[in-house]
């Protein structure tokens, strides 16, 4: 989703930057930092997916939608706890939440292919 948006940010000249200072946030004492996605015409943005919203709902708590079948409920609820936290200093950073990015998917798509995405991974 990030890099579709990317892509129709340039094609677009669409002035932006990419991956911003880090912005401090404390979690269980400790001092995190979360790195927006991109600043658009002034506005702090970050691309989520739905799936790391409780009930799929962008208004609910944020978590982490990884491993929950797999690791204790623990481990779940800390995971949880710490992206509900980044989540917040997103909420008192004024950062704008991209949960739909379909139209700059098909836009992709469209333009370069079906198999752009693929071709882009990064590999590890």
């Amino acid at each position: 989703m990030e890099l579709a948006y990317y892509v129709w940010l340039k094609d677009n000249n669409i002035n932006f930057k990419y991956q911003l200072d880090a912005i401090e946030y404390e979690f269980e004492g400790i001092i995190k930092h979360y790195v927006p996605d991109f600043e658009v015409n002034g506005v702090i943005q970050e691309i989520k997916g739905l799936h790391f919203f409780e009930n799929h709902d962008p208004s609910r708590k944020m978590i982490n939608p990884y491993r929950r079948k797999i690791d204790s409920p623990e481990i779940v609820k800390r995971r949880d706890n710490l992206m509900e936290a980044k989540h917040q200093c997103m909420i008192r950073n004024n950062v704008e939440i991209i949960t739909d990015c379909s139209k700059y998917i098909e836009y992709v798509e469209t333009k370069y292919g079906k198999t752009f995405f693929e071709e882009h991974k990064i590999k590890k």
